[in-house]
């Protein structure tokens, strides 16, 4: 997938989500799914967020936890929405077995130390994909220590280099906003708590400019 991919996008997932967005990849795959046939696609949505995968997880303090994993799997479950109607609906049927409630339901109610131990994360996920030997010991270790995961966040520095910082950059601050929300999108901008954070904020306030847009033609409501 590369940063052209993603921008030619980003008008549908707009739409799909009817808000601005800084995530196109699952519309990429589910197209590339419907391409080749793929009739089902199994997603890992919810898996981190039940099995202490994050590092606000491992960081928070004992009396936190319930808290910080409530607010976790509520954005995963927002995330969930928008996934679904783009998907399911218009390329693939997706299954979420980790949103299944009685999954939910019996991984909330594991003690702390089931899903994380220091920087140590899914622990009993772990352990028990160890002792069935379901996949290769090498998928089970990645990301076992809190942060090394990394996720999306190299595909992204790689697109923003080649092209997609000039994109945000053309479409930032929003033009709809006005004098004083433009200052705040500068201020927000000049702001590093991480780079990870900085990128994801800015790809979503230039997808904003596109978001006006639609809902200026109408198609949000169609």
């Amino acid at each position: 997938m590369t940063p052209t991919d993603s921008i030619n996008l980003t008008e549908e997932a707009v739409l799909c989500q009817r808000s601005p967005t800084a995530s196109t990849t699952v519309l990429y795959i589910s197209k590339l799914c419907k391409h080749d046939g793929t009739k089902k696609i199994l997603s890992a949505l919810g898996l981190d967020e039940l099995q202490a995968g994050y590092p606000a997880h491992t960081n928070a303090s004992d009396k936190d936890f319930s808290k910080v994993e409530t607010d976790l799997f509520w954005k995963c479950q927002s995330h969930y929405v928008w996934l679904q109607l783009s998907q399911s609906e218009k390329y693939v049927d997706v299954r979420f077995p980790y949103l299944d409630p009685e999954l939910i339901a019996f991984c909330r109610g594991l003690p702390r130390n089931h899903k994380c131990i220091g920087q140590e994360t899914k622990v009993r996920l772990r352990n028990e994909l160890t002792k069935q030997s379901l996949i290769p010991k090498e998928n089970i270790e990645a990301g076992r220590i809190a942060g090394t995961k990394l996720g999306f966040t190299p595909n992204l520095e790689d697109w923003f280099r080649r092209g997609y910082n000039d994109w945000c950059n053309e479409n930032l601050p929003p033009k709809a906003f006005n004098t004083v929300d433009r200052l705040k999108t500068r201020f927000l901008l000049t702001i590093r708590r991480s780079l990870r954070g900085n990128l994801w904020r800015k790809l979503r306030l230039a997808t904003t400019n596109v978001f006006y847009d639609l809902l200026d033609e109408g198609k949000l409501w169609v």
